[in-house]
């Protein structure tokens, strides 16, 4: 199921019908006061490409899907990765990867979104001391990541 970046009223509104009992309506609650506190985040370059410490952009490592192939298929066992050379670079990599926010082909050059409706100096000129419900406008697709962070308030 995916997920898209709305305002709290249309997130309120949308979830209303599905409170019926004392259970739904408290678990409801709390995973909108987890949806409010996510938009009032300030907005970070690393919540749409991977970055290390938030500034600096990281490139995906030529060797990155050998590493992913490594873990799923145990082609080394847990020493020989760690002691591969590029292993820290891609569990760098795959760790800032992971704390993306919003799904997209992002531009890690020049940071524009590559896709319709967005017009490209929107994005660059939100990050800088906004917030991410000044982005609701957009319908950005959340990641697995933002939803987590959203259902844990």
């Amino acid at each position: 199921m995916e997920y898209k970046l709305t305002s709290t009223t249309e997130q309120i509104l949308g979830e209303a019908n599905y409170m019926v009992n004392d259970s739904i309506i408290v678990n409801e609650y709390m995973r909108l006061v987890g949806y409010a506190k996510f938009l009032k985040l300030d907005l970070k370059l690393g919540m749409f490409i991977p970055t290390y410490k938030e500034e600096n952009v990281l490139k995906e490592p030529k060797e990155y899907n050998f590493y992913l192939d490594s873990i799923a298929c145990g082609n080394m066992n847990d020493k020989e990765l760690k002691d591969w050379k590029y292993y820290l670079i891609c569990k760098q990599y795959q760790e800032a990867k992971e704390r993306v926010l919003f799904e997209g082909d992002w531009n890690k050059n020049i940071f524009i979104k590559n896709c319709v409706g967005i017009p490209n100096i929107v994005i660059i000129e939100h990050i800088n001391k906004r917030k991410i419900e000044d982005l609701t406008e957009y319908g950005l697709v959340l990641t697995k990541t933002a939803i987590k962070i959203i259902n844990n308030g």
